[in-house]
């Protein structure tokens, strides 16, 4: 027996190293299928972001070469990464192919980069994307094959291997925490924006829903946040610009996240936020002050660019409590949306009148391409006075929107619409067109014409064509220099100057006259005017309204007037309709006066009546 010991135990323990080491073999094998079944899926998911950039013209060479070597270790087992090839052949003619697709898809870039359509590129990812597919899954069975064996191996061993084996599986699992962690990484950047690095929507979801739960007794509310004509800013000033001023929001609305609050940026410029409240007012307030940190970086950055954000607030608390998250934020879109584009309010809490007055503003969008066909869109004319000559001799053209059963319906309600769904541009340019049929018409017959002044959106003045189309349709109607003046707002005019006065010169080669509308609605510049060459100045109408200080009021319109004489800049009173008025304004030497007191807007028979001799 003794003898048997003697040569069975030594057996036995030989068996036993000979089955640890083929077990520590085994381990490590499977720890080298499972890394290169994770860079399998590295190559699978960057091959597709790699596409998806390069599509939207993003490209990102360090991720090509980071495929590169991937593959090549893969295929050579050469490389930094530590890849053992597997020695299976259908494995390796599946990554024979991938490899192939890859050189098919890094040539394909070469000609997307070169100008030609994605369309190819993108139907080459499918193929990688499948292939790689296939690989990782022919990797894995693999890897399942061998783990098989192990297992086998594994049972017959004896309790005097336990140790070992704890031993070992304690350095595996050490291995898998460590690929755990890997992932829990991969995680977070799926989780993450790529610009901001502040989270996506999908995150901004989980921590809301888990913020919400985790604090039943605090008062949330949702914000949803955009700025304001965001493309233009990306078209005058660069994408790099644009880019700069969202990481800069992102980090400013990150300082003011205080505990158990969240926010994420979830496409282009729109942000949502979620914050504690006591108060709504302190809602506001502390919104206002990041808004106005961003607003003071955009002022004083070299482009000198006037940023607006819009907010719409919904509180938890106003809505069903089984609703989601998503549709509270929808909620906040919808209050958001009211306010947009508006001068005096740029944010708005969520109540159920907001809903009808979306409703409302979807009708409006909806009908707009067809009222514009069946012409329910009318001119109308409001003749401006000269004072020294107690006569019209100019006139301003106005829009007013019939429907078909005759109701009117407001400038007020429409105009806002169509500008933050960005239309306004081609009402625009259908309202400029009108005039100039009408002043060719009459050019064409003999009868008399007068320079007529069409209002331009701030939306289309940062329209790079904006000039070519309007000269192209003076042109085309023949419509003689210093008949058409072009107002705008003055703050386009004071936003960007250096574009402004580029635009000023080209519209006045073509024979245009430039006036400047609203001067003093909020961001006049006695100073600026000096270097701005416009040919009119009109006098927002909230001059001439009765305040305590009015006499303050009546001193600072004699002087503006005053130094814009001096600047050969003709003066327009708009809004007056009182004789007082009148009197005054013709004292100082205002060149013209629009409004009321002397006409109202007029449908265009009026109008040419009045041209005529034969109206009032």
């Amino acid at each position: 027996m003794k003898r048997w010991n003697r040569v069975l135990i030594p057996v036995f323990f030989l068996l036993m190293i000979f089955a640890s080491l083929f077990s520590v073999r085994s381990i490590v094998n499977m720890q080298g299928y499972g890394k290169l079944i994770n860079y399998l899926g590295i190559v699978r998911g960057c091959g597709q972001r790699i596409v998806k950039l390069e599509s939207s013209r993003q490209p990102k060479d360090f991720l090509i070469d980071y495929v590169d070597d991937i593959l090549t270790e893969l295929s050579t087992g050469k490389g930094k990464y530590g890849l053992t090839p597997l020695k299976d052949d259908t494995y390796k003619k599946s990554l024979q192919k991938l490899s192939k697709e890859w050189d098919e898809i890094k040539k394909e870039i070469d000609m997307v980069r070169d100008g030609a359509d994605s369309k190819r590129l993108l139907a080459l990812s499918e193929n990688f994307f499948a292939t790689a597919n296939d690989t990782v899954f022919i990797a894995d069975n693999y890897s399942n094959g061998q783990i098989k064996n192990f297992t086998r191996l594994s049972i017959a061993l004896s309790a005097v291997a336990i140790f070992t084996w704890v031993c070992i599986l304690l350095i595996y699992f050490r291995r898998l925490l460590h690929l755990e962690r890997r992932n829990t990484n991969l995680e977070s950047i799926a989780y993450q924006d790529t610009l901001t690095k502040a989270s996506n929507l999908e995150k901004f979801r989980l921590d809301s829903k888990h913020l919400l739960a985790s604090n039943p007794l605090c008062d949330y509310a949702f914000f949803h946040l955009d700025f304001q004509n965001f493309k233009y800013c990306n078209d005058i000033f660069g994408y790099d610009f644009g880019d700069l001023l969202l990481k800069q929001y992102a980090v400013f609305l990150s300082e003011d996240m205080t505990e158990g609050e969240t926010f994420a940026r979830i496409s282009g410029d729109k942000f949502v936020v979620l914050r504690k409240y006591e108060y709504r007012e302190e809602l506001i307030a502390r919104q206002k002050a990041v808004d106005s940190r961003i607003r003071a970086f955009a002022m004083d950055s070299k482009e000198h660019y006037s940023l607006t954000i819009y907010g719409g607030i919904c509180c938890v608390k106003d809505v069903p409590s089984s609703i989601e998250i998503d549709s509270i934020l929808d909620r906040a879109n919808f209050a958001q949306k009211t306010v947009k584009g508006q001068e005096e309010r740029h944010y708005a809490f969520y109540t159920d009148s907001i809903r009808e007055q979306m409703v409302e503003e979807i009708n409006i969008q909806s009908r707009f391409s067809d009222a514009l066909k069946n012409k329910e869109f009318i001119v109308y004319y409001q003749p401006k006075v000269n004072l020294s000559a107690d006569s019209f001799d100019s006139a301003e053209a106005l829009v007013r929107w019939q429907d078909k059963s005759g109701r009117v319906i407001s400038p007020a309600s429409f105009i806002p619409v169509l500008e933050k769904n960005f239309l306004i541009s081609t009402l625009d340019q259908y309202v400029f067109r009108e005039v100039c049929i009408l002043m060719q018409n009459r050019l064409k017959s003999g009868l008399p014409v007068i320079p007529v002044s069409v209002n331009v959106s701030k939306i289309q003045f940062y329209n790079p064509d904006f000039v070519r189309i309007y000269s192209s349709i003076k042109e085309e109607y023949q419509i003689p220099d210093g008949l058409l003046e072009i107002e705008f707002t003055e703050s386009a005019c004071f936003e960007n100057t250096e574009y402004f006065l580029e635009i000023i010169a080209k519209l006045h080669e073509h024979g245009f006259l430039c006036a400047m509308d609203d001067f003093g609605k909020g961001y006049s510049s006695l100073s600026m005017l000096k270097d701005i060459p416009i040919d009119v100045l009109k006098l927002d109408s909230l001059f001439f309204v009765s305040s305590p200080d009015s006499k303050k009021d009546l001193t600072v319109i004699r002087g503006i007037i005053s130094m814009v004489k001096e600047l050969q800049i003709r003066t327009v009173a708009e809004g007056i309709e009182h004789k007082e008025q009148v009197d005054f304004l013709k004292n100082i030497g205002c060149d013209t006066i629009q409004g009321y007191y002397f006409y109202k807007p007029m449908p265009e028979d009026d109008f040419t009546a009045l041209l005529n001799g034969t109206g009032k």
